[in-house]
């Protein structure tokens, strides 16, 4: 079984200091929760 990790927010939160909006977060997860 091959397994990802994906740092995208993870990264992204060293560049903008963890600013993230609300709504960026929310539709981030909800697609990679339609990846699995």
């Amino acid at each position: 079984m091959l397994q990802i990790l994906d740092c995208t927010l993870r990264d992204g939160g060293y560049y903008n200091n963890w600013r993230f909006q609300d709504t960026l977060v929310r539709n981030y997860l909800r697609s990679m929760e339609a990846c699995s």
